[in-house]
């Protein structure tokens, strides 16, 4: 059933590409590792937008929802790193310094 919904939603031009999974499990594997990447000009379009965003006439509630918005959207396409071994073994220090310097460039 899942598999069928899947099938239902995407795009027809994948469905050749996830036609012959064996799995729904394979089937969203296949449609995260291709569409599971980063999207660093928008992740730099996010950050920069709480900064430039004005409160112009809205009422703080209204405003606050918008900041609240901007800062949702972000969190999606940003994710804290954690630890996945519990040993060190996992290069946790390799992947928060690759995304300190990636928020450098912003």
């Amino acid at each position: 059933m899942i598999c069928s919904w899947i099938v239902n939603v995407i795009d027809p031009k994948l469905h050749a590409s996830v036609a012959y999974a064996d799995t729904t499990k394979s089937m969203w594997e296949n449609l995260r590792k291709r569409y599971a990447t980063d999207n660093t000009p928008k992740v730099h379009q996010l950050k920069t937008a709480p900064a430039s965003c004005k409160q112009e006439g809205l009422e703080v509630v209204e405003f606050y929802s918008k900041l609240m918005d901007l800062w949702s959207e972000l969190d999606n396409y940003t994710k804290i790193p954690y630890c996945t071994c519990g040993k060190c073994e996992c290069k946790i220090g390799e992947r928060i310094s690759k995304m300190v310097d990636e928020g450098k460039a912003h």
